[in-house]
């Protein structure tokens, strides 16, 4: 099981939230996925981490 935080928070959710540390991935069948939620994906750090661990797919929320 994977767990995913969204890292880049907006101003208004930094007052009720904190932003996650790791980035989420996980396998199925034999496909390695990274995943981002919405403004996380404007960051092209997050997607090329995933790249570089072996990720074929990046799946946005």
């Amino acid at each position: 099981m994977t767990t995913y935080l969204k890292q880049h928070l907006y101003r208004h959710e930094q007052d009720v939230f904190r932003p996650g540390e790791r980035d989420g991935r996980f396998e199925l069948g034999g496909i390695r996925f990274s995943l981002g939620i919405c403004s996380d994906n404007h960051f092209p750090g997050l997607p090329g981490r995933g790249a570089a661990d072996g990720c074929r797919v990046h799946l946005v929320l």
